[in-house]
């Protein structure tokens, strides 16, 4: 080992941090070994050849079967309002008004969830979105063939 020296009141230990027969093991490279050992792994496969290309097929158009998309389900009277109260201090759009009932409102409060990245649920008879959407909505609404759509406070 190496000999202590006292500075300023604090012991100092001094190593010898020289290379010796006894302790080179702890400072070889551990994949030394594995240079050697390349020839021996085997060849790399060849790929497969590319299937030839077949004749394209016509692009399908996909029609939404979706029962709101159906003529009559958005027409009437819709009433779009926003609101805090009883909802934890955060604001609400609830859609009131629409003509379907069940599966086919939860089917139509998950496109609106999907389409504006929001909370979204069904409660009673209306649709129940996260934030203040008012006028997404309505354009949403319309764009889908909805009749009369009113904006409440």
């Amino acid at each position: 080992m190496g000999s202590r020296k006292q500075r300023g009141g604090k012991r100092q230990r001094k190593t010898d941090r020289t290379i010796t027969p006894d302790n080179a093991s702890l400072v070889s490279n551990p994949f030394a070994g594995l240079a050697g050992l390349s020839s021996a792994l085997p060849a790399e496969p060849e790929p497969e050849p590319a299937p030839a290309p077949e004749e394209a097929e016509p692009a399908k158009t996909e029609v939404d079967e979706s029962p709101w998309r159906s003529p009559g389900a958005l027409a009437g009277k819709l009433v779009i309002r926003r609101q805090r109260k009883g909802h934890g201090g955060k604001t609400i759009t609830r859609v009131s008004g629409i003509s379907l009932a069940g599966a086919e409102l939860e089917q139509l409060a998950r496109a609106l969830r999907r389409e504006f990245g929001c909370s979204g649920r069904v409660e009673g008879e209306d649709i129940i979105l996260g934030g203040a959407r008012q006028q997404q909505l309505s354009d949403w609404l319309r764009a889908r063939g909805a009749g009369t759509v009113v904006i409440g406070s």
